[in-house]
């Protein structure tokens, strides 16, 4: 899941319990459900999405038809929401969604936050990356090749960075493919690879790779060179290519694909079981 939008609505002083309203000039204290806050904060992400970055007398004004405070209204929600809630690989998709897709997408992430307005936005998200991206992950689901625990944590658009002990974790790993990280324009991937990762050409995309343990060969339209610990090497968009291990031990890899080229926290135990995904 996405969590950059959940943690921001988190990160708000506006939580179920009481809240301060400015009500005729006078402060009162006022009970709110739990239910009746996220209708609130659903009705404020809402007219964000229609006014980004609106006026600061626009803000000012909502928060005064709501009775909320105008430092605090302001303060957590104003540039937060308008700047985040319009960010992402859907801001610039021209492309139709596919009704059953977005459907089902919606309900997926609403699992995992009860604002339908982002829950939307997440799936459309994934949709403008892979238009079929959550029939993929039920027919994994089912084939038990990834389950939503395996979603990492890790996986999220965010503006902190991402760190990882970039050996170990290669090293340690043991799944043909996990996807370790997904931003918008790249993506790490962690790679075990007993026999060869099979010839195959990525129509959209560079391929940077770096081989952290065993020894093997690669392939890249033609070319073939020796790859061992410490080898690092390019791949091109549209070049046929293939990494073949040759040695008694798994080559232990890890690729960065130029644009993400993997659903996001997707792990494939076997080379046949990412074969039978991709044919699905």
């Amino acid at each position: 899941m996405n969590k950059d939008y959940l943690d921001t609505l988190k990160s708000f002083d506006m939580r179920p319990g009481k809240i301060k309203v400015k009500e005729h000039k006078e402060e009162v204290l006022l009970e709110q459900e739990a239910r009746g806050m996220m209708d609130l904060h659903e009705e404020i992400i809402k007219w964000f999405m229609k006014n980004p970055r609106p006026a600061d007398d626009k803000v000012h004004a909502l928060a005064e038809k709501m009775g909320i405070d105008h430092d605090k209204f302001e303060g957590h929600i104003y540039m937060i929401l308008s700047d985040l809630i319009h960010e992402g690989r859907s801001k610039k998709f021209n492309g139709k969604y596919n009704p059953k897709e977005l459907a089902a997408g919606i309900e997926v992430e609403k699992e995992h936050l009860p604002y339908p307005s982002i829950a939307e936005k997440i799936a459309k998200d994934h949709l403008a990356e892979i238009p079929d991206y959550y029939t993929r992950l039920k027919k994994m689901e089912a084939q038990g090749g990834v389950k939503e625990s395996t979603i990492l944590e890790a996986d999220v658009l965010t503006s902190t960075g991402f760190d990882v002990d970039m050996e170990g974790d290669t090293l340690k790993n043991t799944n043909f493919r996990k996807v370790l990280y997904t931003s918008k324009h790249l993506q790490l991937v962690l790679m075990s690879v007993k026999d060869d990762i099979g010839m195959e050409t990525h129509d959209k995309g560079d391929q940077f790779i770096r081989i952290e343990g065993g020894k093997g060969k690669a392939i890249i339209d033609g070319r073939e060179f020796p790859i061992k610990d410490g080898t690092a090497f390019i791949i091109p968009e549209g070049s046929e290519h293939n990494v073949i291990n040759t040695g008694s031990e798994d080559l232990k890899l890890y690729a960065v694909y130029a644009p993400p080229n993997h659903p996001k926290g997707i792990i494939h135990k076997t080379k046949e079981e990412a074969e039978s995904s991709e044919k699905d």
